[in-house]
């Protein structure tokens, strides 16, 4: 199989069996499958897909919500704004939410909304017929190729939420804008998930080494200067926490029957001068 460096381009079949969740991760989930709106803020290839996936996968065997994943990376929001941009954005979560209602064969009815206020009706109805809380995760609104201002994304996440609809969203640190009737703080909760060996989750990297490279975790296969934990947390802070290029690291290891400074050195090297490295 090849390798799959984005978690929405993950077949949803195979999601549970290849993604793995640590006890840090797990409280993120719990916060985007409670009430309330949520961003969740990192870096690209810092998990944050996987994140708004797996709280859909989850309530969606719950009883209380019914969740819709949207990915935003659509050419048309990415050069739109103002009206046009609401437009393309209502069509896209009409249609996402009654592809959800199909394959949960749930029969409702929900139209193609062509603006905000046909969209707020829209989900008030659904939400009383279905008996339950609406929940919007919205994927890459800042992604990386948008040409426009994202004021727009934001006055729509904040009208939206309300006591019967709950949404979520993906941002990046530092860069995304949100424009001045959007206060994030005031506005949403914001939880950070940048990754790191001295964060409030020290074991992050281990654990992934253990759930995703076996052979990776077991001390015979290091040098007496190299732990299994030293190897996963030096890995973690060279490539700054993000997941995505961890995994990519640890691949260059999978392999090789001892690991030593040198390895780890010359890894270090080829990551430096790799096309994903710049990806970061």
């Amino acid at each position: 199989p090849g390798l799959i460096l984005a978690a929405e381009e993950c077949p949803p079949d195979q999601f549970g069996k290849i993604h793995s969740f640590s006890s840090h991760d797990e409280v993120i989930i719990r916060k985007l499958s409670a009430h309330g709106p949520v961003l969740v803020r990192g870096g690209r290839g810092s998990g944050k897909s996987a994140l708004l996936i797996e709280a859909a996968r989850r309530m969606k065997l719950s009883t209380g919500a019914f969740p819709v994943y949207v990915s935003l990376r659509y050419l048309p929001l990415l050069q739109s704004d103002g009206n046009e941009y609401i437009g393309h954005f209502c069509v896209l979560l009409s249609q996402a939410i009654q592809a959800e209602l199909r394959e949960r064969d749930l029969s409702c009815d929900f139209p193609v909304a062509v603006d905000q206020v046909s969209l707020q009706f829209a989900l008030t109805a659904l939400a009383q017929t279905l008996g339950k809380r609406v929940v919007l995760l919205f994927d890459d609104a800042a992604h990386i190729g948008r040409e426009k201002p994202l004021e727009v994304f934001f006055d729509l996440f904040r009208t939206l939420s309300s006591n019967l609809t709950s949404c979520k969203a993906s941002i990046y640190p530092g860069v995304t804008k949100f424009g001045v009737r959007f206060d994030v703080f005031n506005d949403s909760t914001v939880i950070d998930i940048t990754r790191s060996d001295i964060s409030a989750a020290p074991d992050f990297f281990p654990e992934v080494i253990k759930a995703r490279y076996p052979r990776l975790a077991e001390r015979s296969m290091f040098s007496d200067r190299l732990s299994p934990a030293l190897f996963a947390n030096l890995l973690g802070r060279a490539v700054v926490g993000n997941l995505r290029g961890f995994i990519l690291a640890c691949n260059r290891f999978d392999s090789k029957d001892r690991i030593g400074i040198p390895e780890v050195s010359q890894c270090m090297l080829d990551m430096a001068s790799d096309y994903f490295w710049p990806l970061m």
